[in-house]
């Protein structure tokens, strides 16, 4: 009876000593799992812009053609029929005739305007003739550029430890990091042309047509004007102006105008250790390497304008585009954070951290005539309100 009771008391206890061991080590394994969360900036999103613009892809100018010297006034140094503004100098029957009077070169073909064209100190005749508008190409380069932006988000992290001893823990944790509205701006113009004329003057030496008694012949708009043609003869001087000036005027500028806009949201889930150093009872550090994987959602606004501006300051547009892309990817990340945290009491803490975060692969996206590729990597600093049970 009595080794009866003996096995009996026995088993009580032993079974006593099981329940009091495993809900001891229950309540450690509770204290052992943590939660925390807390606002984040995360920056460094950088955006870098390849490609062209519509207006060097279609090839548009503020005027039809490259600037060039007035059609019709024939080079100066050669025998041309020459069609002036204000007059004319042509070839006639003994222009290129080698048995002429006087020899080749010489022309009776010809005629002015104005007495204003006539310099009677000097015995020349002038000839005016402006020419097209041209332009002329400043600048033709590839579109490039980048730009980088910040934004806020949230980051949630919960863990359980693994192996822990009087001053060292690590733990298995699990992170979600969300990050909005990261938006990166930049302009960008690739291309600058000016619109002119090229205004050219001849001067000839007309010092043989001057008649001693009754001078210089009329311009052929007053009555009884001089007026030549190829088969009449009549006064006579060379062909070739004795010398041309050109003069540039400028008319307008032309330039294209490129904005775009990037906007990123970033979804992350990342698992990986926390080492974890209680420098005191109220203070720890930690250190928290992480692995995951992340989706990125990138919005993307082109505008571009080709504007001329007159050199009177008015302006008109010559064109204008506006493109809008979306993309959304996968991406695997890594990162690595250290922190510190404030023992509050009850179970709750107060910290921050800082790290780096990097992504595998740009995002990239095609966007009109450009392309733009998104590294989402970049740093990462919050705050930290936490609690461990």
């Amino acid at each position: 009876m009595f080794h009866k009771k003996t096995i009996v008391g026995g088993s009580a206890w032993r079974w006593a000593a099981i329940i009091g061991i495993s809900w001891a080590h229950s309540e450690v394994s509770a204290q052992d799992f943590w939660f925390e969360g807390g606002p984040i900036a995360r920056g460094g999103f950088q955006v870098r812009v390849a490609g062209s613009s519509y207006a060097q892809t279609f090839g548009l100018h503020s005027a039809p053609a490259p600037l060039a010297s007035p059609a019709g006034v024939g080079s100066p140094t050669a025998y041309s029929d020459r069609l002036y503004n204000d007059g004319y100098v042509k070839l006639d029957a003994g222009t290129l005739n080698p048995n002429a009077i006087g020899g080749p070169g010489n022309t009776w073909n010809w005629a002015y305007n104005n007495s204003g064209q006539f310099n009677s100190g000097a015995n020349t005749l002038a000839f005016h003739q402006p020419g097209d508008p041209g332009y002329t190409t400043l600048r033709n380069d590839p579109v490039t550029g980048q730009a980088e932006a910040t934004a806020p988000g949230l980051q949630l992290l919960m863990g359980w430890n693994w192996v822990k001893n009087e001053v060292w823990r690590v733990d298995f944790a699990i992170g979600f990091q969300g990050v909005w509205g990261a938006t990166s701006r930049l302009g960008a113009t690739s291309y600058l042309e000016r619109k002119s004329r090229l205004d050219v003057t001849d001067v000839y030496d007309v010092a043989s047509t001057v008649d001693p008694v009754t001078g210089f012949p009329l311009p052929q708009t007053a009555p009884s004007g001089y007026q030549g043609s190829y088969g009449n003869p009549g006064p006579a001087f060379s062909n070739t102006p004795s010398s041309r000036s050109t003069q540039r005027t400028d008319l307008s500028t032309a330039a294209n105008q490129m904005n775009f806009r990037f906007d990123t949201d970033l979804y992350e889930i990342t698992l990986g250790p926390r080492i974890t150093w209680e420098a005191t009872s109220k203070i720890h550090l930690n250190l928290t390497p992480k692995l995951g994987v992340s989706y990125i959602s990138m919005t993307a606004d082109r505008t571009e304008v080709l504007t001329e501006t007159a050199t009177g300051g008015g302006t008109s547009t010559l064109g204008t585009w506006h493109d809008h892309r979306t993309a959304g990817v996968w991406r695997f990340t890594t990162g690595l954070t250290a922190g510190a945290d404030v023992d509050l009491g009850k179970g709750y803490y107060a910290g921050i951290f800082g790290g780096y975060q990097w992504t595998v692969d740009d995002v990239r996206i095609a966007i009109g005539p450009n392309t733009a590729s998104l590294n989402p990597s970049g740093f990462v600093a919050g705050l930290v309100l936490g609690r461990r049970f």
